[in-house]
């Protein structure tokens, strides 16, 4: 049995719900009948009811068991903009009111409200919209100021790594981020691989040196992120600066670190310095090193909503929905 399919496993009889506000995507569709025949969840759609019974139609694609919503004509909408206006009084009803009329912003409700149990969205969306919506529904996690990005890395043909996914952070959101995000992005990285995996995560705060010059204010950065992380999550097994071989590789490892604790030439969670280099790195390891790249999956929010790439296949929207969903039974 695969990673994913333990995931999907795992799912089945837990009385869960996706919501797609994306519901007239062919895509999304194909993926509705298979998540629902797999028994890994109950699925909503969001949006147009006469366009989303077309595209099923034209497609050959059963809606039985299928729920589908229009926010303008919900019987839910008053309710969810009572609870927006709870958590931001200021702002004018009538502008909540054609806010969450729009399908991405009536699914976060649906999620902050636990009548769905995530959402997944952005096969047709700019992740920025995705992660503006998320944050004005359901919100930061408690103690993070930096929501992020993360893929589950799945490494076929390593006989080191069978069956033992990394994670890889931040990859499509945070540009730059200071020593503050970094710490936020470990840290919630770390919540996510334990959520995932089960397994105890350890994290690498990578760099093009080990444990090198101060010079570098690149350096200086990831020290002073990982000063931030020992405070905030002492327990959390964490290495850095390190470089990718000497984060992964034992021998490696053990002949650039005098002591390489838990986690230099054992990482699981790779924390990479910028934007640049995390986004280049996962599409390498997906293109030239045949990894599986689960995601982007969004990091740091109160409760789980997960991005897609544009023109994302079925199977990795099955995929990305099975992280989100695992991630809320945790």
């Amino acid at each position: 049995m695969t990673f994913l399919e333990k995931l999907e496993s795992s799912l089945k009889n837990k009385k869960n719900k996706v919501v797609f506000p994306e519901g007239t995507e062919e895509a999304i569709l194909l993926s509705t009948t298979k998540l629902i025949a797999n028994g890994t969840t109950r699925v909503t759609l969001l949006g147009d009811a006469k366009k989303i019974e077309e595209t099923a139609i034209k497609n050959k694609i059963s809606l039985n068991d299928v729920e589908i919503i229009e926010p303008k004509h919900s019987n839910q909408l008053d309710k969810y903009i009572t609870q927006y206006l709870e958590k931001r009084p200021k702002t004018p009803p009538a502008v909540v009111r054609r806010l969450l009329m729009k399908p991405l912003f009536y699914g976060g409700a649906m999620v902050n409200d636990d009548a769905a149990t995530a959402m997944v969205a952005g096969i047709a969306t700019p992740s920025s919209q995705v992660i503006t919506a998320s944050l004005m529904t359901v919100g930061l996690a408690k103690g993070i100021q930096t929501p992020s990005t993360a893929f589950l890395m799945l490494i076929s043909g390593d006989k080191n790594r069978h069956d033992q996914p990394l994670l890889f952070a931040d990859c499509a959101l945070n540009v730059n981020p200071t020593e503050n995000q970094l710490a936020d992005i470990a840290i919630s990285s770390a919540k996510s691989y334990l959520q995932l995996t089960d397994k105890k995560p350890r994290v690498a705060l990578l760099s093009f040196a080990t444990h090198g010059s101060d010079k570098y204010a690149e350096i200086r950065k990831i020290r002073g992120a990982k000063t931030i992380i020992n405070k905030r999550a002492p327990k959390l097994d964490i290495e850095g600066e390190i470089q990718a071989d000497a984060a992964l590789v034992p021998r490696i490892a053990n002949r650039k670190m005098k002591d390489k604790g838990n986690v230099a030439g054992n990482a699981n969670v790779l924390i990479f310095p910028d934007l640049n280099a995390g986004n280049i790195s996962y599409k390498l390891m997906q293109h030239l090193g045949g990894a599986t790249a689960i995601g982007p999956f969004f990091q740091g929010l109160a409760k789980p909503i997960s991005d897609l790439s544009r023109g994302a296949s079925e199977n990795e929207i099955i995929a990305t929905t099975t992280l989100a969903l695992t991630q809320r039974q945790q």
